[in-house]
C-alpha cells in the first residue's frame, strides 16, 4: 500500500483545451448536470459506488474536489464541449504521491456522449498536463472487467493491462472483478515521439529576449507565480547572457540566463521552457550547450539554485529531478531567500 509520509503542496486546477473539448474546474452551477450524470443507473452500471439518490451528494462531491486540490493529491475537471459548452462529464487525476511519483486517473461521461471519442480526448489532455506539471512516472487506472468500452479507452491512451483484481467491488450486492492498467512516463514519451523531438532541439547563444522571457514565465505560473520576482527576471533578461532553443519558425521555446561570477564557475540564473514544449528535450539541449561552452571557457563548476526539498512543492520536486538527471549534486539548503523559501544550491563538476 502506498502511504504518504510527507505533505504535498496544493495542485493548480487547470483549464485545458483540445480540438473539441474544454476541461475546467467545477463551479456551483454544474450541480444539476452533475446530479443527472451520477444518478443515471446506466452510466453508473460499472462504477464502484451506486447511483446517487440524494441531492446532498452534490455538496459532498464539491467538497471532495476542494479537499483534493488543497491537499495536493489531485484534481477533478468538468469535460464540456467547446462548440456549445455542453456538460459531457468529468475526469480526475487523483492519489498523487510525489514520493512514489505515482497517481491514478478516472473518468465518467454522460450516456449521450458515448462512442464519440470524448473520453480518450479528455484523458489524453489530462495526462499531458499531469506529466508536464508534476514529476509523474506511473499512472494507474482500473476498469470493471465487463466494461469493454472503458478498457478500450485506456488501451488507446497507451495503458497496459497489468492484472485482474478478483471480486474487487461489491455494489448493491453485485460483486465484480477489475482490470488494473498502468502507464509509465517512458510509455507516454515513446507514444508521443518525445525522443524524436529531443534529437531535433538545438540550443544557441542568443541576443537578450526579455519579451520572450516574460511570455515563457506566464506559461508556467506554478513555478513562477510571484509578480515581483518575475519582474526581476524580466529585467535581468535585458542584459544577462542568454541561451535559447527556437522552433522552425524562430519562436523561442526555451530560454536560459547565465551568470559568470568567477572564471571557474558558471551559474544558471534562470531556465524557462514553454509549457507546451515540456518533456521534448528543450531544457536538456540548453543545459548541454551551456556545459560545453563553460568547459571551453575553462569553468570547472556549473551551479544552480532552486527551491529546496524541505518545501513540499510538487513542481519544484520535478525541477530538482531534472537537475539531478543532468548530473547536479545537492550542496546545501540555505535560507538565502528567507525562511519560507528554502534555497537549494546544486553544483555539477565539469
Amino acid at each position: 500500500m502506498h502511504c504518504m509520509t510527507k505533505p504535498v503542496s496544493a495542485l493548480p486546477v487547470p483549464t485545458l483545451q483540445t480540438a473539441r473539448l474544454r476541461l475546467r474546474g467545477f463551479a456551483e452551477s454544474d450541480g444539476s448536470n452533475l446530479y443527472a450524470l451520477q444518478s443515471n443507473a446506466k452510466v453508473l452500471r460499472y462504477w464502484d459506488s451506486p447511483p446517487w439518490s440524494d441531492q446532498s451528494s452534490i455538496a459532498r462531491f464539491m467538497e471532495g474536489n476542494a479537499r483534493m486540490a488543497d491537499e495536493g493529491t489531485g484534481t477533478r475537471l468538468v469535460i464540456e464541449r467547446q462548440s456549445d459548452s455542453a456538460f459531457l462529464g468529468w475526469c480526475t487525476f487523483n492519489s498523487w504521491n510525489p514520493e512514489f511519483r505515482s497517481a491514478s486517473v478516472g473518468y465518467c461521461l454522460s450516456e449521450a456522449s458515448w462512442g464519440q471519442g470524448y473520453a480518450t480526448e479528455a484523458v489524453e489532455a489530462l495526462l499531458g498536463w499531469a506529466y508536464q506539471t508534476v514529476d509523474l512516472n506511473r499512472v494507474q487506472a482500473e476498469a470493471d472487467t465487463r466494461n469493454i468500452a472503458s478498457a478500450r479507452v485506456l488501451e488507446k491512451l497507451g495503458f497496459r493491462l497489468e492484472g485482474t483484481l478478483r471480486q474487487d467491488c461489491t455494489v448493491n450486492g453485485d460483486t465484480s472483478d477489475s482490470w488494473v492498467y498502468g502507464l509509465l512516463r517512458q510509455d507516454w514519451e515513446e507514444r508521443h515521439d518525445y525522443q524524436g523531438a529531443k534529437k531535433a532541439r538545438i540550443a544557441r547563444l542568443d541576443e537578450p529576449v526579455p519579451k520572450d522571457v516574460e511570455r515563457l514565465l506566464a506559461t508556467v505560473p506554478e513555478w513562477f507565480g510571484q509578480p515581483e520576482s518575475n519582474k526581476e527576471y524580466i529585467e535581468a533578461a535585458q542584459a544577462k547572457e542568454t541561451w535559447t532553443v527556437r522552433d522552425e519558425s524562430g519562436a523561442v521555446l526555451g530560454a536560459t540566463l547565465v551568470d559568470r561570477h568567477f572564471r571557474h564557475v558558471a551559474e544558471i540564473h534562470l531556465m524557462l521552457v514553454d509549457r507546451q514544449a515540456h518533456g521534448t528535450g528543450v531544457g536538456t539541449a540548453m543545459m548541454t550547450a551551456i556545459e560545453a561552452d563553460a568547459r571551453a571557457r575553462g569553468a570547472r563548476l556549473l551551479e544552480v539554485k532552486t527551491l529546496g526539498p524541505s518545501h513540499p512543492d510538487a513542481g519544484y520536486a520535478r525541477t530538482r529531478h531534472f537537475y539531478e538527471g543532468c548530473g547536479f549534486l545537492a550542496l546545501e539548503e540555505t535560507d538565502l531567500w528567507g525562511p519560507e523559501t528554502p534555497c537549494l544550491i546544486m553544483v555539477k563538476p565539469l
